[in-house]
């Protein structure tokens, strides 16, 4: 077996430091937060795709990518980024039994392939 570590350096903040996340609101939006868009070089029309672990359905990937089919950040007022998928929303929702307003999710800034995905920390969901 081969296994991943993540931990406090990867993943959380420590100490005031913010973290790399991801809020998705039951509206359907999708928000990265500052710390996330400027690990990863997310900007207003950066490209964004989710991908889903059909062996295991809470785990969850976000991948940069330049495909048209991706979906296109724009810019928010805190310095994050976000775009809105409703359909989107419930699956991810669903997949991870959760039926709060919102979650917020940390996301690994190290990719764990060399298609560059970055793990979405669901075990660690804060629902509000």
């Amino acid at each position: 077996m081969k296994l991943i570590t993540y931990n406090s350096v990867k993943c959380h903040s420590v100490g005031g430091i913010k973290k790399p996340t991801i809020y998705v609101h039951r509206t359907g939006l999708f928000s990265f937060s500052g710390t996330l868009s400027k690990s990863l070089g997310l900007k207003p029309g950066t490209g964004i795709l989710f991908h889903q672990d059909e062996d295991d359905r809470e785990d969850w990937y976000i991948q940069v990518s330049d495909t048209p089919e991706a979906f296109r950040l724009r810019a928010t007022k805190s310095k994050s980024t976000c775009f809105s998928s409703v359909e989107l929303m419930k699956i991810f929702m669903n997949s991870l039994k959760l039926t709060k307003k919102g979650i917020t999710l940390p996301v690994s800034t190290t990719p764990i392939t060399d298609e560059k995905l970055y793990a979405i920390i669901t075990s660690a969901a804060k629902p509000h």
